[in-house]
């Protein structure tokens, strides 16, 4: 979602979003034996998650000024929603896919898209407002000494 936020969601961003899902995806996948069955899942899972944080882009609605990213009440509330909303997508579509693909029983679908939810949504409203700050600030007019001992502690 951060990625949208900075830059849009040009379409040039769109691919990229998707190939670092899906390289994730096949990297914790080598871990265990690569079938046809768990190749699909993590094309559904890639897709899901890329679709799901250019959902929570157009939720958020079109940002001109990132430096007034969360500025308000209102801002911090869409946001909240938007994140909460578009979680459904990854988590719905990745479930469902696993008990297609009979990883897991009918019977754990629950506990695994509640779990799938609650990891996207947390990393969402922890990591895209960082990730904003970061690209954001003027690191050359920082006071290190301050910064450095900050650190420290």
């Amino acid at each position: 979602m951060a990625v949208f936020l900075l830059w849009g969601s040009r379409y040039a961003y769109w691919p990229v979003a998707l190939a670092y899902v899906l390289a994730l995806g096949l990297y914790h996948g080598l871990q265990g034996e690569l079938d046809l069955f768990r190749i699909a899942h993590i094309l559904v899972a890639a897709c899901a998650t890329s679709i799901q944080a250019w959902v929570a882009y157009r939720l958020m609605g079109v940002q001109t000024d990132l430096k007034l990213f969360l500025y308000s009440r209102s801002q911090v509330l869409r946001f909240i929603l938007a994140v909460m909303f578009s979680c459904l997508i990854a988590s719905s579509l990745g479930g469902f896919a696993l008990v297609l693909f009979k990883f897991i029983d009918l019977s754990s679908f629950g506990l695994i898209w509640l779990t799938w939810w609650v990891g996207d949504a947390l990393g969402m409203l922890l990591f895209t407002p960082a990730i904003i700050v970061l690209f954001h600030i003027k690191w050359i007019h920082l006071r290190w000494p301050f910064v450095l001992r900050f650190a420290s502690f």
